[in-house]
């Protein structure tokens, strides 16, 4: 995908709890490819035995690896809601339904699906509900500590890009994403399954951290949907994780047990909340040790709308590397 000027000048962060909501569904419908998600699995698992997906199943687990586009629309707005997101998808015409659920399956739809697509407006309704059931009874009661996780990651790749420009934003974004620089702009390397073309599309890219996209990367390029890439989100492998970063015995000589093991959780952006659920300690130690950092001149705080996070910064890195070689 070439990137102009004017498309890295139109580089957009957003989160999409539809997008989500969907990603965390085929995560819970094959969870030996998202190992890192297991004690989420096993937690949701009995509140969604008695009902039957197998719709959206077909249409969220296409064969072909293909994601319908319209099943989880680019967002439109940085925080969008659920039910506003559900309330687009609703909305999605007939056409463009009709030939995405065809791409995802280029050896021909499913007799069961293909039936259901003949009332479009059924199609849409029962999809709709079948996701709002799973979002009320698998992703909104820990929606909070996730989007904290994806206002973590916007912070640190919002960092990259004002320190280095796109070269930094891209760099280790994923494995199957590869940034090489031009001369006015760049191309955008990226291998998912996906129908791009190269036909007509939109300016700018929009980027959606997730949660669950983990291991994979994913992409809707063309119209009438923006172009954004949904990458998984750093950290997203220690979020259901409790315990400790592994001990450095030297920082922890120096500092502390306790204090060791917050600095080495904060390689990435963490709110208190975070790190108390991280480490085992309860919010106030959370609070007095990053504080205490801080204070110290080698970690930065940053706020994003209600949420406070914490880094280190290059004094916090510095001391914390001179440590891990001793």
């Amino acid at each position: 995908m070439r990137l102009g000027v004017e498309d890295l000048a139109n580089v957009r962060f957003a989160f999409s709890p539809l997008w989500e909501c969907v990603a965390a569904f085929r995560t819970w419908r094959d969870p030996a490819r998202h190992a890192v998600h297991l004690p989420w699995v096993a937690a949701i698992d009995r509140r969604l035995r008695d009902t039957n997906w197998a719709l959206l199943d077909a249409v969220a687990r296409a064969p072909s690896g293909l994601v319908p586009d319209f099943l989880a629309p680019p967002p439109v707005t940085p925080l969008a809601r659920f039910a506003s997101e559900l309330a687009t998808f609703r909305r999605t015409s007939v056409p463009i339904i009709s030939r995405e659920v065809s791409a995802a399956y280029p050896n021909g739809v499913p007799t069961h699906v293909a039936a259901a697509l003949r009332d479009p407006a059924a199609f849409i309704d029962t999809l709709g509900k079948l996701l709002n059931t799973f979002w009320v009874r698998a992703l909104a009661p820990t929606w909070p500590r996730l989007v904290a996780r994806l206002e973590a990651e916007v912070l640190f790749r919002s960092r990259a890009l004002g320190w280095g420009g796109a070269s930094a934003l891209f760099e280790d974004l994923h494995a199957s994403v590869r940034y090489v620089r031009r001369a006015r702009g760049g191309t955008l390397h990226i291998h998912a399954h996906d129908r791009y073309d190269r036909a007509a599309r939109g300016a700018g890219i929009l980027l959606v951290p997730s949660v669950f996209a983990w291991p994979d990367v994913y992409v809707a390029a063309r119209p009438p949907w923006r172009p954004t890439l949904a990458y998984p989100a750093r950290g997203a492998a220690d979020l259901w994780s409790s315990q400790e970063a592994p001990r450095n015995a030297s920082l922890a000589a120096l500092v502390g047990d306790r204090r060791a093991s917050v600095l080495a959780r904060l390689d990435t952006p963490h709110t208190t909340l975070e790190l108390a659920h991280a480490l085992g300690l309860s919010p106030g130690a959370a609070s007095t040790q990053v504080t205490t950092l801080w204070r110290a001149g080698i970690a930065d705080r940053t706020r994003v709308g209600r949420r406070v996070f914490y880094v280190l910064n290059g004094r916090g890195q510095a001391f914390k590397g001179a440590l891990d070689r001793s």
